[in-house]
């Protein structure tokens, strides 16, 4: 898709174009007018009712629905955009922004493989905005492009089938993905893995014929003696469960178990496209969790690159154990704040539904800046307990630590992430994401099926808001 401007009004729009009318009036569907004009009229709600989260789904619903109706060339009004976003008392380049995010996401579909190329969905090659355009809607709407293209790769790359996903072809697309951005990519691989003692990653990517991998990016967009953000994604390639087999069909979807890594992989690379001005370090193990003559089992003790040991409850519990040592190697960077991302539980899921990832943080400024980023951008977070009680619950009779508490699936989210928190002790600075409830879209999100890119966007908001202190 590509977004054009033309100071014109929509009522001058030439007839190839299909007038996207939002009203709280008309009901939803296209209206053809005996001059050949076309509208899709878009029923919206009434400004006590409207807020940015209704906005973003009334506006993807309104590109979905034109590609349902094979429409390829819309024509927006940006006098229709500007009465939206100022009920919402939004500025205008970040309504710029989030009109071109959300544009573009809702013209993605991963559907290039069906045979039939009259079955796969038809692409917007233009949406006009019409009106007297202002320079910072202008700067978000291009700022908004970028962001919408790293989330819709981000997107492409975890709906990818998990026998072409593996942790050596993930190293490969993030090589790619980096070229002539500035990023630094480096690869540990096995050898180096083992060399720091890494055995949470070593123990998980043990039944693989592949990998493992510990992937790290550097981007610096201000002095390098800056302290930088920290991420942390976990890219497991494909989750069996390992020994502790998967039930029934919960292994269809599990190639999506990445989706904490592409959203840091490409959050990265947007960073570095949009020129942000500070210091960004990532780090994603790339491993896959599959079952084997080799594989981990239940009662292993491993001894993380911390050097605390943990006693395996379960395999299906792999996540946290690579990204304890994940956690535990961006100490080296001595980085100012370290959020980390991840599939990382059912229980999240069931805690939250699908509208909602999981937040957990002990530091107010950090816990409040990313609710602050949740509710700006429409990836919205909801802050989970994190007490000392959910701690205790991970302590081993064995070993330091277990990796699933024995209470499992109950209080399952705030245990995973009183485990990770064992493995950030140099910091008072960090935050966890489990966006288990957004790795697919939901009916609401009104998208196409698949990979959603959260949190990416409310990353980008965050890293784009930290200097101003908001």
């Amino acid at each position: 898709m590509k977004i054009r401007f033309t100071k014109k009004q929509i009522s001058n729009a030439p007839r190839r174009i299909v007038r996207l009318i939002f009203s709280e009036k008309n009901k939803t569907g296209l209206k053809e007018y005996e001059d050949g004009r076309v509208e899709l009229n878009i029923e919206i709600p009434a400004n006590k009712d409207l807020d940015l989260q209704r906005y973003v789904y009334t506006l993807r619903r309104a590109l979905r629905m034109a590609k349902e109706s094979h429409v390829t060339d819309i024509g927006i009004s940006y006098d229709d955009i500007k009465h939206s976003v100022s009920v919402m008392d939004i500025n205008d380049q970040h309504a710029g922004f989030l009109f071109a995010v959300n544009a573009l996401m809702a013209d993605f579909s991963f559907d290039h493989r069906k045979s039939d190329k009259n079955s796969r969905e038809k692409r917007i090659s233009f949406l006009t905005i019409f009106g007297d355009i202002s320079k910072d809607f202008r700067a978000g709407i291009e700022k908004g492009v970028i962001a919408g293209e790293e989330i819709n790769k981000a997107r492409f790359l975890c709906n990818t089938p998990g026998t072409e996903l593996s942790p050596s072809f993930l190293v490969k697309e993030v090589k790619k993905a980096a070229k002539d951005t500035g990023v630094k990519v480096t690869i540990l691989d096995k050898k180096k893995i083992s060399s720091l003692k890494m055995e949470g990653i070593l123990g998980v990517g043990r039944g693989s014929d592949d990998g493992p991998y510990l992937i790290v990016m550097k981007y610096n967009g201000t002095k390098s003696d800056e302290q930088p953000i920290a991420l942390a994604g976990k890219g497991i390639t494909f989750d069996t469960g390992g020994i502790n087999l998967k039930p029934g069909g919960a292994s269809l979807g599990m190639h999506m178990d990445m989706s904490g890594g592409g959203a840091v992989i490409h959050t990265v690379i947007a960073a570095a496209r949009l020129k942000m001005k500070l210091n960004i370090v990532a780090v994603i193990p790339a491993v896959e969790n599959v079952v084997s003559g080799s594989s981990y089992k239940p009662g292993d003790i491993l001894t993380m690159m911390s050097g605390k040991t943990v006693e395996v409850i379960n395999t299906d519990a792999e996540g946290r154990l690579v990204l304890a040592d994940a956690l535990n190697y961006l100490k080296r960077f001595k980085p100012k704040t370290v959020i980390d991302t991840a599939t990382l539980t059912g229980a999240s899921v069931v805690s939250l539904g699908d509208k909602y990832s999981a937040l957990f943080s002990d530091n107010e400024d950090l816990k409040n800046a990313l609710l602050r980023s949740g509710e700006r951008t429409g990836e919205r977070v909801w802050h989970m307990p994190m007490s000392y009680e959910y701690g205790k619950d991970m302590k081993g009779e064995f070993t330091d630590l277990v990796n699933a508490s024995r209470k499992s699936p109950n209080g399952g989210a705030c245990s995973a992430a009183a485990f990770l928190k064992e493995f950030t002790e140099y910091t008072d600075s960090w935050a966890h994401i489990d966006i288990a409830p957004r790795m697919e879209a939901g009916e609401h999100d009104n998208l196409a099926k698949g990979s959603l890119g959260a949190p990416i966007i409310l990353l980008l908001d965050y890293l784009n808001n930290i200097k101003k202190g908001t």
